[in-house]
């Protein structure tokens, strides 16, 4: 484990004589976030190593070691990161230079829930036709409850495409899953409208032969105007204060291209949107924006899950960083979230 001030002192431990006394006081500098690593040898011989720390709050009792009130034994009570649901007690003894025999209890209680904000994002689609936008991904979002030891399945839908092949009209959807919290999903956008669970529909084609644009996960794509395609719909703004499923511009030569809507939607202009995006063709991948214009492709999905950083980072699973007092969990292709010790 990392080295810090408690550690360093139980490595000093056997080399001069202490009393348990102080010993306990060296146990009481460790915090959640500075546990300590606590090691012994049962009686059949086998090594059992734990991080813990000291929790002066936490409740002392149970039936380990044959007693009710370990408090009032005046036991160091420990708490155990690594195991849940079990207590031990650990004797601590030395016949040769410390000469003292005195009992540690290391309680392994289940952690509390983990409180988890969700969005999930389907794929958006290419465009289409005469250079109709594509439309962007459907979007779901939420907190859950993570009880310890959950895991959470999760699964990023493909964007649509119109590029070379056999063009693909339907996008994947997106999709987190678990036995014990149920299913959450998003869906693929589809030719001329959004996805699930709120589906807006695409701008219509205008005068002079000009297109609409996709429609985007919070509102329907614009109509082309003369000399004007239509604009991308709006997509939806998440916690993390980026746009995701935006629709795509339309794109063709009977008037100027449309612009995306924000959400990572695709469009003929250059230059940068207003969410921060250099403007492309195509839809962005891990924002489930439409595509603009025919020939292109949508952009895949994304997964993210969020939670706070006031205690150590308890989950593991995708791509993770830290930003504004959060843990971000983002998934750009399919896996696993879980809530437990790597």
């Amino acid at each position: 484990m990392t080295s810090n001030s408690a550690y360093d002192k139980l490595v000093n431990f056997a080399l001069s004589e202490i009393s348990f006394r102080t010993f306990e006081l060296m146990l009481k500098e460790s915090t959640i976030d500075n546990p300590i690593r606590i090691g012994w040898r049962t009686e059949e011989g086998n090594n059992r190593y734990y991080f813990a720390y000291w929790d002066s709050a936490a409740y002392v009792g149970g039936s380990a070691g044959g007693s009710a009130t370990k408090a009032a034994q005046g036991m160091v009570n420990l708490q155990c990161l690594d195991l849940a649901n079990s207590t031990y007690l650990v004797n601590i003894s030395n016949q040769g230079v410390f000469q003292y025999t005195q009992s540690v209890l290391i309680n392994c209680p289940p952690p509390p829930n983990l409180s988890v904000e969700y969005i999930v994002v389907g794929g958006g689609t290419a465009g289409r036709g005469s250079g109709i936008g594509g439309s962007g991904g459907g979007v779901v979002s939420g907190s859950l409850s993570i009880p310890w030891r959950t895991t959470l399945t999760n699964l990023v839908g493909i964007g649509g495409t119109s590029s070379g092949g056999t063009p693909i009209l339907t996008a994947g959807s997106s999709s987190i899953s678990s036995s014990a919290l149920g299913f959450f999903a998003a869906g693929g956008a589809q030719a001329g409208s959004s996805g699930t669970p709120t589906v807006f529909s695409e701008g219509l084609s205008g005068p002079g032969g000009t297109q609409g644009g996709g429609a985007g996960s919070s509102k329907n794509g614009n109509s082309g105007v003369l000399n004007q395609n239509g604009d991308g719909g709006t997509g939806s703004l998440w916690l993390d204060g980026k746009w995701y499923a935006g629709g795509g511009g339309g794109v063709n030569g009977a008037g100027n291209p449309g612009y995306p809507g924000l959400g990572g939607g695709g469009t003929a202009q250059t230059g940068f949107g207003p969410d921060g995006l250099p403007y492309q063709l195509n839809g962005y991948n891990g924002r489930g924006g439409g595509a603009a214009g025919s020939g292109t492709s949508g952009g895949s999905g994304v997964v993210i899950l969020r939670y706070s950083t006031g205690s150590v980072k308890p989950a593991f699973g995708g791509t993770v960083t830290e930003a504004g007092g959060y843990f971000y969990h983002t998934f750009t292709g399919s896996g696993d979230f879980r809530y437990a010790k790597q």
